[in-house]
């Protein structure tokens, strides 16, 4: 059950300035649309300014800019957001777990348990498994042979943590995660497939947030790695041998495939695809393309953004499909990608590098247009099931008139070369 706050207590909690009454009492959160009057709610983005007005919220947390929009208690904090969700933890409505071991729980052989751990109903450990303190499992979870869980960390319901795994304290996993298993690691021979046996782990540093159904394959002979503070969002698949930096957010449906590095304090958004072998620099941002670009099928020509340091570079990707509109009429009995279109596929990863670093988006009404191409060459034919690498560097910009030095290339071998210049323009 969720306990009942005076206002000047959460003041002190949130180390915020109250103006108003100290001991309005707060029970729930809610959005400024819906407060009520023992509700604490919080404004954090300027377009919900208008509902300052109209809200019937106990209190507000606010910042010091917008204190003269509200005749009510205020909480006022310099992060509104970060201040909601410091105290959000305060209010959750959560069933206390399991005291101790649940009888139907499995326990290895030489297991060595923490104090004041919780494991669940029909969970199995492993031999020589570590459960450090505060620990919670939940029900129906497995814990393989020697791997280890850091003190405080909670892992719900039905999941999967193989052999070998360490993870650390503080951690959060949630259901149907599955940490340590194969890779995906096999070698072509004669028409049929060897596997190869995954001989490394996976370590999972402090703090890590590991979102539903996730699967963070073992390595194949280094470890996996997860570095302390990485949140990491439902369904993401991150495969052998990946090394993710401290602080990175992964939002949901990602694939990472492996041996990629990625840096600290990345942000990779919904159901982008990152290919092998890859470095990703630390604070690398990548976004959805729809977000960034204004072309639609059939004339979107970058699939994937994997790599993009503002003011630099960026390396993105293009499949080639035979489904390609272009095909139905470009040499149709010997399909073979356009030069024009490859040129195109440059101009456009070099228009997102554009928006990127300048900080626009089609959105707020400005667009990048192809202003011209020079030193234009072409290397090799690129046909269906090519996977065209698209890479572009800034040369320099002058009055929003943008050079690139831009390549393209296919399994490394170089397709095509051009400077290509963008212009930006309001439209």
């Amino acid at each position: 059950m969720v306990r009942t706050y005076l206002l000047a207590e959460l003041a002190t909690i949130l180390d915020a300035e109250l103006i108003g009454n100290p001991d309005q009492e707060i029970s729930a959160l809610a959005t400024l649309q819906n407060a009520t009057a023992n509700d604490l709610t919080f404004i954090a983005n300027p377009a919900y300014k208008k509902y300052l007005a109209t809200t019937k919220a106990g209190a507000v947390l606010i910042h010091p800019e917008l204190i003269g929009e509200f005749g009510g208690n205020k909480l006022v904090v310099k992060k509104p957001y970060v201040a909601y969700a410091k105290v959000s933890q305060f209010f959750e409505d959560r069933v206390p777990p399991y005291s101790g071991i649940h009888p139907s729980a499995v326990i290895g052989a030489g297991c060595v348990l923490g104090s004041n751990i919780s494991i669940g109903a029909n969970t199995v450990l492993g031999e020589g498994v570590s459960i450090g303190d505060g620990v919670v499992i939940g029900p129906g979870s497995y814990i393989g042979d020697h791997s280890a869980v850091g003190s405080n960390t909670i892992l719900s319901a039905n999941v999967t943590v193989y052999h070998g795994v360490s993870l650390g304290s503080g951690c959060r996993v949630h259901s149907g995660a599955v940490i340590g298993a194969d890779g995906f690691g096999f070698a072509p021979d004669a028409g049929h497939w060897v596997k190869i046996y995954q001989l490394g782990g996976v370590i999972v540093g402090n703090n890590v947030e590991i979102g539903a159904c996730t699967c963070i394959d073992r390595g194949a002979l280094d470890n996996t790695y997860i570095a302390d503070g990485v949140i990491i969002d439902n369904q993401v698949q991150i495969a052998h041998n990946v090394s993710i930096g401290k602080g990175t957010a992964i939002a949901a449906q990602t694939g990472i495939a492996g041996s990629t590095s990625i840096g600290e304090y990345c942000t990779i958004a919904g159901a982008v695809g990152i290919v092998g072998h890859l470095t990703l620099t630390d604070k690398v941002h990548i976004t959805a393309m729809s977000l960034v670009l204004p072309h639609r099928y059939p004339f979107l020509l970058v699939d994937r953004v994997v790599e993009l340091v503002e003011g630099e570079s960026i390396v993105a990707y293009k499949n080639i499909t035979i489904n390609e509109a272009v095909f139905n009429g470009h040499f149709p009995h010997f399909p073979v990608f356009p030069g024009v279109m490859i040129i195109e596929a440059m101009a456009q990863a070099s228009g997102i590098l554009g928006f990127k670093t300048m900080n626009k988006k089609p959105q707020d009404g400005s667009i990048y247009l192809f202003a011209g191409a020079d030193d234009v060459r072409f290397k090799r034919q690129v046909v269906p099931g090519d996977r065209l690498q698209l890479e572009s560097r800034v040369v320099s910009e002058k009055r929003g008139i943008w050079k690139f030095e831009c390549k393209a290339s296919v399994d490394g071998v170089l397709a095509a070369s051009a400077t290509i210049l963008c212009a930006d323009r309001s439209i």
